[in-house]
């Protein structure tokens, strides 16, 4: 063995068959499946998982789909990919079926010192009644379109 052999990969011997990939079975974690997040570190935007079956997988943030995550989330994992420790959850949507996600949200938020994002619908009509102002007066000072 020469010192280039600890270095240089070894090459498969012409007619051997290549591993076999795609095959699905490593995939294959019977997904979709329900779980809900055991953990989340912000920081990190990591966290881990346990589907219904029992079986943990982690996820990263990039991974929810439309929704910040929250511990105690119910969640349905729609796609994983296997990793060397463990599975890997990449496509993960809020369960509609579970409402305790935005009380969990505000729940974190007010441990953290975030101010709370619900509105009360007197602020949320005056915003509106000021958009519609600006708009109208945006209109009123548009050219009229020549034909």
């Amino acid at each position: 063995m020469g010192i280039l052999d600890r270095f240089v990969p070894r090459r498969r011997p012409r007619g051997a068959a290549a591993p076999p990939s795609g095959s699905g079975a490593e995939t294959d974690f019977g997904l979709p499946a329900r779980g809900r997040i055991e953990t989340y570190v912000i920081e990190d935007a990591v966290g881990t998982l346990r589907l219904d079956s029992g079986a943990l997988f982690k996820f990263g943030r990039s991974g929810c789909r439309d929704f910040e995550p929250v511990v105690g989330a119910g969640v349905i994992v729609e796609q994983a990919l296997p990793g060397a420790r463990g599975p890997r959850a990449t496509a993960i949507g809020l369960d509609p079926d579970l409402a305790d996600y935005d009380a969990l949200l505000e729940a974190r938020d007010a441990q953290r010192g975030i101010p709370s994002r619900r509105r009360a619908p007197d602020e949320v009509a005056e915003e509106a009644r000021q958009i519609r102002l600006v708009s109208v007066l945006k209109l009123l000072r548009l050219e009229p379109i020549s034909a």
